[in-house]
């Protein structure tokens, strides 16, 4: 039987653009915010207290260890403060309900954002019992893949950040990438599998194509 993993955030639930512009009014005074933004637009996918732990060291050049603490903390909060308002304006990416529909195998949930915000959004949007586990705050989707993969050998991976892709190549698991505006370059240049929008056909053509070509191989 096939395992249907998904990652959250610019997948399922289209809320990129509302984190990206809390991330940034973290930010909005401070002289670098600019670079800011870009690194964290870069590191897509990936847990939020990694991300402020590498911009205080790597940007902010914060040398204090209790300096450094505060200053996450302090953002975290904030942050989260601000994404309880803005993500009641969080829709589902284009046709992914009828694709949650069609689908009858089982399906998962394996994002960075924390469980209690894609549990809660998942609710909010009415697509929480689709899924039978959700996993968040995943800082090595790439491990939690490869773990899945011993009981479930035809497996695939969706997602819309390189972090993903590269999670479902370390586990060895086709991966379907969800286009958007500001994934589309390293898509084309990875010559990556993706979709606009959840559109069944391609998508279970392309994984009827690596799951047979599989079974062939083995």
């Amino acid at each position: 039987m096939p395992l249907y993993v998904f990652d959250f955030d610019g997948t399922i639930a289209d809320t990129e653009a509302i984190k990206i512009r809390c991330f940034r009014q973290l930010f909005e005074q401070h002289p670098l915010v600019e670079r800011i933004d870009h690194f964290n637009r870069r590191m897509r996918g990936i847990p939020r207290r990694i991300k402020l732990i590498q911009i205080a060291r790597q940007i902010l050049k914060l040398t204090c260890s209790e300096e450094e603490a505060r200053f996450i903390e302090d953002c975290l909060s904030r942050y989260q403060q601000a994404l309880d308002i803005g993500l009641r304006q969080a829709s589902l990416i284009s046709g992914v309900r009828a694709f949650l529909e069609q689908i009858q195998d089982e399906k998962r949930i394996v994002s960075a954002a924390p469980y209690a915000d894609v549990v809660k959004v998942s609710k909010n949007l009415g697509v929480d019992s689709y899924f039978t586990v959700v996993e968040g705050n995943i800082g090595n989707k790439g491990e939690v893949l490869a773990a899945y993969k011993q009981s479930f050998p035809q497996m695939c991976y969706f997602g819309d950040a390189y972090a993903d892709y590269a999670a479902a190549n370390f586990a060895g698991v086709p991966f379907i990438g969800i286009a958007n505006d500001s994934n589309q370059t390293w898509l084309n240049a990875e010559k990556a599998f993706y979709v606009h929008s959840f559109q069944p056909k391609p998508i279970l053509e392309f994984l009827d194509r690596h799951w047979s070509s599989m079974q062939a191989g083995s």
